[in-house]
């Protein structure tokens, strides 16, 4: 079977290896990605709208080998509980720097005004090069997810209970969202830990939408844009279809015309972070 446009592209990622034909009335031919350059340079950034209002709390740390960035809530007060947002980063800043994997969320977080509208603990982990957040395999047409996860994952399992043992956190109110191989990244600990997080917003990413009855009860905001090329829109869609079929309530966000940058979108949308923090376990 010839690799289709996806598979050449997705080599970068081998979750994005499980991808699929594109629907037949795209007859307008695919552009094949033959390096990392040319792949970076067709991302938008998210524009850093006031200077004044910057502030970069980042800070680096490492957790059994695992790099991360960990902001604390701004004026931060040990007698008072914080929610936890988990952010995975897409295939690109994969590495050992522990910088890069904050670049397509710094420009919002680092905003003083969101820092005071919504405190809490922003955790940004970085993948290494040569794996990937989430575990999958294709098998007889459909993609199957591994039953041990990746070693990225198992470690961020432990960071999240340490940091929570560690500071005032609320258990209830732990979030999670990430973008491409962050997407698969956020089905994928969403699938092994389904009563852990308290809402996710996974971005041009994909799941084992056939097991979406695991996760229904959770609340998602799922996003794609309809032209991706990298990773099929066909992925949110399945998973939301599905997800609807079991009586649950996904909102979902499809931005016509745009490609494999759609966390442009979805990050500077206010209205979704507002929804995000207002969701809590029971």
């Amino acid at each position: 079977m010839k690799k289709s446009i996806f598979v050449k592209v997705l080599e970068l990622s081998m979750l994005m290896a499980c991808s699929y034909s594109p629907p037949s009335h795209q007859s307008k031919p695919k552009k094949i990605i033959s390096n990392t350059m040319e792949y970076k340079s067709l991302y938008r950034k998210i524009p850093i709208k006031d200077s004044t209002d910057y502030l970069n709390r980042f800070e680096p740390y490492s957790f059994k080998q695992l790099p991360y960035q960990l902001q604390k809530p701004l004026d931060y007060d040990s007698t008072q509980s914080y929610p936890l947002l988990l952010f995975l980063h897409g295939v690109l800043h994969r590495g050992t720097d522990n910088q890069i994997q904050t670049e397509d969320i710094l420009p919002i977080w680092a905003s003083r005004k969101m820092q005071k509208k919504y405190p809490c603990f922003l955790v940004a982990p970085q993948c290494p090069k040569t794996t990937h957040w989430a575990r999958f395999r294709r098998e007889n047409g459909t993609v199957v997810m591994e039953s041990e996860p990746s070693e990225p994952v198992r470690l961020l399992f432990e960071l999240i209970d340490t940091l929570c043992q560690e500071f005032p956190i609320d258990r209830k109110r732990i979030y999670i969202t990430g973008l491409s191989m962050g997407g698969f990244g956020t089905f994928d600990m969403l699938l092994r830990k389904p009563n852990l997080f308290a809402a996710a917003v996974p971005v041009c990413g994909g799941g084992v939408d056939s097991r979406a009855d695991e996760i229904k009860h959770i609340p998602m905001w799922i996003f794609h844009g309809s032209q991706d090329e990298v990773v099929s829109v066909k992925y949110s869609r399945d998973m939301v279809k599905n997800l609807e079929k079991l009586g649950a309530s996904p909102r979902y966000t499809e931005y016509a015309d745009v490609k494999h940058d759609s966390w442009v979108e979805a990050y500077q949308d206010m209205a979704m972070w507002e929804w995000l923090f207002a969701q809590k376990r029971q």
